[in-house]
C-alpha cells in the first residue's frame, strides 16, 4: 500500500490490511507516545516531534477507518460512533477490526479480497436498476442510470 492510498478515504480494505497498516502502526505509535508522556527521560524536542507526527497520522487513521466501514457497506461517517461515551471506541474497534466485510462488490467498490486486500476506488460496479435494464458504465469505471 503506497502513501497516497493511506490518505484516500475511497475504496475498501480488508481487516488484515487495516490491522497491518493502521491498527498496529497506531498502536505502536500510541505506546511510544505514552512512554514519552510518562517522562522516561525523553528530551522535549522528541516530545514535540512525536506530537507533530501524531497530528499527521490522524488523517490517515480517519481514511483507514472509512475504508473499513466501506467494506462493510456503511458510510465512513459511522466512525463518529467513537463519540458515544464508554462504548463508542469498543463498538468501532469491533466493527472495523473484527467483523468481516461484505462479500462481493458493493456501492463503494469491488471486494478487496478479490483484489489483494485493497479495492481500488473506481466507483461501484454496474448493477441492474430494474428488470431488464443495466446501468451504463462511466469513464471512471462507475455506473450511470440509463436515460430515457
Amino acid at each position: 500500500m503506497n502513501f497516497s492510498q493511506w490518505l484516500s478515504a475511497r475504496g475498501r480494505i480488508t481487516r488484515t490490511i487495516w490491522w497491518r497498516w493502521y491498527g498496529f502502526v497506531f498502536l505502536g505509535f500510541g505506546l511510544l507516545n505514552g512512554l514519552v508522556q510518562r517522562g522516561h527521560g525523553m528530551p522535549s524536542l522528541l516530545e514535540a516531534l512525536l506530537g507533530l507526527v501524531s497530528l499527521l497520522l490522524v488523517p490517515a487513521a480517519i481514511c483507514g477507518g472509512a475504508k473499513r466501514w466501506h467494506d462493510r457497506d456503511c458510510s465512513g461517517w459511522w466512525q463518529l460512533v467513537v463519540l458515544i461515551p464508554l462504548v463508542g471506541w469498543l463498538w468501532n474497534l469491533i466493527a472495523v477490526g473484527a467483523m468481516p466485510g461484505n462479500t462481493g462488490p458493493n456501492r463503494f467498490g469491488p471486494d478487496p479480497r478479490e483484489t489483494g486486500g485493497i479495492a481500488p476506488p473506481w466507483g461501484p460496479p454496474s448493477v441492474p436498476l430494474r428488470r431488464g435494464t443495466e446501468a451504463a458504465p462511466r469513464r471512471d469505471g462507475g455506473s450511470v442510470p440509463p436515460t430515457g
